[in-house]
């Protein structure tokens, strides 16, 4: 038997039919699916063209005898499931599964939660609740379960073209994924969070360039910082509408334990990925003061960084191999360098993590070379995990959203294109250097670019140091002056969710050295309560 149900619903549009729902929006064609293609829907999906898919969106079809359940390659909305007994349990919310099932959160699970911001592939931190992954399908017929991926999701398959050449499917793919977006807001203004680097750049000048006019730009952060100061600029040459979000001690210590902050909190984690802090404050403010429409559409820059070969800033002799050479060890412990850099690991417990990263990376045989297992997992994984999870905070509060450098044909695009165009991210950045001097009449460098100098003793760092010997070195090297404006003027992490003062805040920084490890802390510590929320919601 199988048992379902949907319960989260904040900012979130459905389309509900007697036999399919579907959470999110979808494009089919170039045109947006609404109740009327049920049939042509649920046609696609057993043909297994998911694939032809474009935009955001989780699928359920029952069908009978069928069951089917499908992620887009970002797992913009998580789908869980659990076989119990003799009935599988589908739903976007794993404390109603635990709750049916009498299941129960998993210490070991918690603890690798804290460290690595998410939880490793199908797990959550329940014992027995599992996810779909980025891309994934779920099929039921008679007792009979599978999972597996819909397709090809973040695989290469490289072409040979010259570089103008790929300038020019570079500009032309970007038009498609952002002619999509601007259907989808349909004239409804566009909100950009828009920061020092090129990413949300990227949005706000193709927007510019495409003739939409009703977009507005905001920044938090430090407002005598880079990011701020660069944001302001841009904006003013786009001659968008600019907020500067300032968050208030005292708006912190409001939030830190109210009803409305567990409700996001529980919300926005969902056993899986720690919940975003950043936009908090922002998009709470911007609704309360009536700064932006109800129903605006929030467009980040998530995923076209890692796309676009930005993991070469970091990890740059992994672009260096050539096409044919896959190497997962090197990838894993790649992997793990990066995503525990602000960590402290014994030698087991790196071990640990780097047989956990390998293990998923198997899903990705098809992969060329050791950089594209490092990117496929890094997007499969921490990217829709960890960072697609901040638009829980625009869905909390009623805001629709969409990730144009996270469109299934922007990502197809990258997947063809070979390693020397992606390292450095040349193809990426010439594009926007190109682009800034057409709409802002001039290039202006994205933040922290001018530290040439510095970025380069970082990469030595990142390339021949351990991650504990980098940790030594930063206790060293940053001062505690530096650590209090942090913690005053920091850019959105509102540590007064979670430390009374600076002193307290500068002492947890020295043990732990991570923004988002105390977010982790305080979503377990309020676990219970999110699963008497669930019971208490029960009729």
């Amino acid at each position: 038997m199988v048992r379902y149900k949907l319960c989260n619903n904040y900012g979130v549009s459905r389309i509900q039919t007697d036999r399919l729902t579907m959470q999110g929006s979808c494009f089919w064609n170039n045109r947006l699916l609404s109740e009327e293609d049920e049939e042509q829907i649920i046609h696609l999906l057993r043909q297994n063209r998911s694939h032809e898919f474009h935009g955001f969106y989780s699928i359920y079809v029952f069908d009978a005898p069928d069951v089917y359940c499908l992620c887009d390659p970002m797992r913009s909305y998580p789908v869980f499931y659990c076989c119990h007994k003799e009935d599988l349990y589908i739903s976007d919310n794993p404390y109603w599964i635990a709750q049916e099932t009498k299941d129960r959160l998993d210490g070991k699970k918690a603890e690798d939660y804290k460290l690595a911001l998410f939880t490793f592939g199908d797990e959550t931190l329940f014992s027995s609740v599992k996810q779909l992954r980025a891309g994934e399908m779920l099929h039921y017929r008679d007792g009979r379960l599978t999972v597996g991926k819909a397709g090809a999701v973040y695989e290469r398959h490289y072409r040979n073209r010259s570089y103008p050449a790929w300038m020019r499917e570079h500009e032309a793919a970007l038009k498609q994924a952002f002619t999509r977006l601007i259907r989808f807001a349909d004239g409804r203004r566009i909100v950009v969070p828009l920061s020092g680097g090129y990413d949300s750049r990227l949005v706000a000048c193709m927007l510019k360039k495409l003739n939409y006019e009703h977009v507005t730009a905001f920044t938090y952060g430090d407002p005598d910082g880079a990011e701020v100061r660069l944001s302001r600029e841009v904006a003013r040459r786009l001659h968008y509408d600019w907020l500067y979000i300032k968050a208030e001690k005292e708006d912190c210590e409001q939030a830190r334990d109210s009803e409305e902050f567990l409700a996001f909190f529980s919300y926005a984690g969902r056993a899986v990925s720690v919940p975003h802090l950043q936009d908090w404050i922002c998009i709470k403010k911007m609704r309360e003061h009536g700064w932006i429409p109800e129903d605006s559409v929030i467009v980040p820059g998530h995923a076209g960084d890692v796309l676009s070969g930005e993991c070469s800033d970091r990890k740059g002799w992994l672009y260096k191999n050539k096409t044919g050479e896959r190497d997962i060890r090197k990838a894993a412990q790649a992997a793990v360098d990066y995503l525990f850099t602000e960590k402290f690991l014994s030698r087991d417990e790196k071990r640990y993590y780097e047989a956990c990263v390998a293990r998923e990376m198997r899903r990705f045989s098809s992969a060329p070379d050791t950089a594209s297992l490092y990117e496929s997992w890094w997007l499969c994984e921490r990217t829709s995990k960890f960072i697609i999870n901040s638009v829980r905070a625009y869905e909390f509060f009623g805001y629709q959203w969409w990730l144009p450098l996270a469109d299934r044909g922007y990502a197809d695009f990258w997947s063809e294109v070979p390693l020397p165009y992606r390292a450095d991210q040349k193809i990426y950045c010439d594009t926007v250097k190109e682009l800034m001097n057409q709409v802002l009449h001039k290039a202006i460098p994205r933040e922290g670019e001018a530290a040439g100098h510095f970025n380069g003793m970082k990469k030595l760092a990142s390339r021949y140091c351990s991650i504990n010997a980098r940790n030594q070195l930063k206790r060293i090297i940053r001062k505690p002056d530096e650590m209090r404006r942090e913690y005053e003027r920091g850019p959105g992490l509102m540590w007064y969710y979670f430390t009374r003062n600076s002193e307290e805040y500068m002492d947890f920084k020295q043990k732990n050295n991570t923004a988002n490890y105390a977010a982790g802390e305080y979503y377990l510590k309020h676990f219970d309560d999110f699963m008497e929320a669930e019971r208490a919601a029960e009729p």
